[in-house]
């Protein structure tokens, strides 16, 4: 599940996501965990439009 790898992303022991990325992929986590399941995947397509935007994919 995307939110599952989005909330690894975000781990201590993981390389730093940007900061805007590391934002939606909160705002996605944030929104699972209310069971919005459409915000959630709207910032999860921010975050992976973003970083393919800024070349972090």
């Amino acid at each position: 599940m995307a939110v599952q790898y989005a909330f690894r992303l975000m781990a201590p022991n993981q390389q730093k996501v940007p900061d805007e990325i590391y934002s939606h992929l909160k705002e996605a986590i944030s929104h699972w965990g209310m069971n919005n399941t459409v915000k959630a995947r709207q910032a999860l397509e921010a975050a992976v439009q973003l970083a393919d935007e800024t070349g972090v994919l």
